[in-house]
C-alpha cells in the first residue's frame, strides 16, 4: 500500500491497471520500498491505458492515451510480453575468502555461553564487588 501511495495511486486505481495490492503487506526496508515505488513509476510511464470509448477519454491519475499512442508498435506489443518489466537479479554472493587460523580456533557457541552467563550474573558480581570494596 505505501508504495502504490508514493507512486501517486490509489488501491482502488492500481487493480484496475494490473497492479497487485495487498494491505496487510508492510515494507521494513527503505531501500526496497524505493526500489519498488521506482519501478511502479516506470511502469506507470510506459503503460498505455485504452479508453473505454474512443472518442470520450478519461483523465485521472493516468490518463487515457490519445489516437496517435494508441496507433504506436508499442501499443500493440503492450499486452503480449510475458513479463512487464523484469525484476534486475542482484548479485548478493561475496567472495571467497581463506581460512585463517583465528577462524579456526574460534569457538561460537562457547563464546555465546560465556556471554549468556556474563550477563546473567552481572548485576550479582557488581554487587559483590561493592560489597568488597566497603569492607
Amino acid at each position: 500500500m505505501e508504495e502504490v501511495r508514493s507512486a501517486g495511486l490509489n488501491a482502488k486505481f492500481a487493480r484496475t491497471i494490473g497492479i497487485s495490492v495487498d494491505h496487510r503487506r508492510t515494507d521494513k526496508s527503505t531501500d526496497t520500498l524505493a526500489d519498488n515505488v521506482s519501478r511502479l513509476k516506470t511502469y506507470l510511464s510506459k503503460l498505455i491505458l485504452f479508453p473505454r470509448r474512443e472518442k470520450f477519454p478519461r483523465k485521472g491519475v493516468v490518463n487515457d492515451a490519445s489516437g496517435e499512442k494508441l496507433a504506436s508498435p508499442e501499443a500493440k506489443q503492450q499486452n503480449l510480453e510475458k513479463h512487464v518489466l523484469p525484476m534486475q537479479p542482484e548479485n548478493k554472493r561475496e567472495k571467497a575468502t581463506p581460512i585463517t587460523k583465528e577462524m579456526k580456533d574460534f569457538r561460537a557457541y562457547n563464546t555465546l555461553r560465556l556471554e549468556k552467563t556474563n550477563a546473567k550474573y552481572d548485576g550479582l558480581r557488581r554487587k559483590a564487588a561493592e560489597e568488597r570494596k566497603d569492607e
